[in-house]
């Protein structure tokens, strides 16, 4: 799979066997920006270079302003201020969180960050939910259905019977040697709303590679 070649290439130092690739990988037809939004997270998570994650940041939003179907600017920025947040990368977060206040302000965006803010800072799930149902009905009346199901999957995340240490994993106490090597919560629920797109990537990775 195209997205773990690139992520042990820089791994092994093969940063130049990277960038020869890059323009090849970006010529893949209907490459999701789902795909490059994942690939920035893992060169974030294993902490590979700012400057890589800006790159493939930078391609996930170019794609995300074609406007395609299910993907857009609105919806690819909140999955970078997720991705940012989760991978203890403040400032990073802070830059998309403002775009979405300052250029999506009624995309249901930011009805969404309020919430998870709820919930990693104050512990107040109760709140979460409110802002939750707040962000679906928004995101509903802009059009805006990836915001959408993204609050409707939290939100039944926050419903659902958990044992205590739940809260805790969800608003990710603990350094960030406890957190290396393991799969939060949130985190999960991410890579399950990314699934279709990996499967598409997979078969165009064994087409062009």
């Amino acid at each position: 799979m195209v997205v773990e070649a690139i992520h042990n290439l820089l791994h092994a130092g093969g940063g130049d066997i990277v960038q020869r690739l890059f323009p090849t990988v970006r010529q893949i037809p209907g490459l999701p920006a789902m795909f490059w939004v994942s690939v920035g997270r893992q060169v974030l998570q294993c902490e590979l270079g700012q400057d890589w994650v800006d790159l493939f940041w930078s391609e996930a939003l170019a794609l995300a302003a074609q406007n395609r179907l299910g993907e857009s600017m609105a919806y690819i920025l909140l999955q970078l201020f997720e991705a940012a947040h989760s991978e203890e990368a403040p400032q990073l977060a802070a830059r998309y969180e403002a775009r979405l206040q300052t250029e999506y302000p009624h995309s249901g965006a930011v009805e969404f960050i309020e919430a998870y803010h709820a919930v990693h800072h104050r512990h107040d799930s109760s709140r979460a939910l409110g802002l939750l149902r707040q962000a679906q009905e928004v995101a509903r009346r802009a059009n805006e259905p990836g915001i959408a199901t993204m609050a409707e999957q939290i939100a039944a995340l926050l419903r659902s019977p958990a044992p205590p240490p739940f809260l805790d994993l969800l608003a990710g106490l603990g350094g960030r040697g406890k957190r290396r090597g393991r799969r939060r919560v949130l985190d999960d629920v991410f890579a399950e709303l990314a699934e279709e797109f990996k499967e598409e990537i997979r078969r165009e990775s064994r087409r062009h590679f």
